[in-house]
């Protein structure tokens, strides 16, 4: 594979990424939404569950959720994923199907957690709780959006691409997967 047909690669899962982080903007506007609709908003669930449990448990899944993703990040490194993200993989673009998954499987994390904020608001109706739970998911998907150099890094390792072509990242080095 060309680093040209790597970009292009590259260019639908920024694609993929970009609309799964515009989610997470579709729920806050769902949340003005409803608590405009439905002023003063309490929330949808009478009575409340212990919404002092149920907030820090929702925190702590959250945490997890990015020491998850480091875990899973570390075992993509090593290759102990390759066999699981290529079962699905088809077509032409299946040398790259583990990177894609990877990153696919690393936005629907990302975007679990604004998901936890979204049901904590319909509950009981408190927009703090939504975008603390927002911000957070932005944060992971700031941290763990895939670059380019380690798409390239990863296809480089896997030895699916051709040396001697448009040479963009050839000898860079600090990213995530060398």
């Amino acid at each position: 594979m060309k680093t040209e047909d790597l970009r292009k690669q590259y260019l639908t899962l920024k694609f993929i990424g970009g609309a799964m982080v515009a989610s997470i903007f579709v729920y806050a506007g769902v949340t003005e939404m409803i608590r405009a609709n439905n002023v003063p908003f309490t929330g949808f669930v009478k009575p409340l569950p212990p919404m002092e449990v149920l907030r820090p448990v929702l925190i702590a899944v959250s945490l997890i959720i990015f020491v998850l993703i480091n875990v899973l990040r570390k075992s993509f490194r090593s290759g102990r994923l390759d066999a699981f993200l290529r079962a699905s993989a088809r077509g032409g673009n299946a040398a790259l199907a583990p990177f894609m998954s990877f990153s696919i499987i690393t936005f629907a994390l990302a975007e679990s957690i604004c998901i936890f904020g979204f049901v904590l608001f319909l509950i009981a109706g408190s927009r703090v709780d939504f975008y603390i739970f927002f911000a957070l998911s932005l944060v992971a998907y700031a941290v763990n959006f895939p670059r380019f150099a380690d798409m390239e890094a990863w296809a480089r390792k896997s030895g699916m691409l051709e040396e001697g072509g448009a040479g963009a990242g050839a000898g860079r080095r600090g990213t995530v997967f060398e």
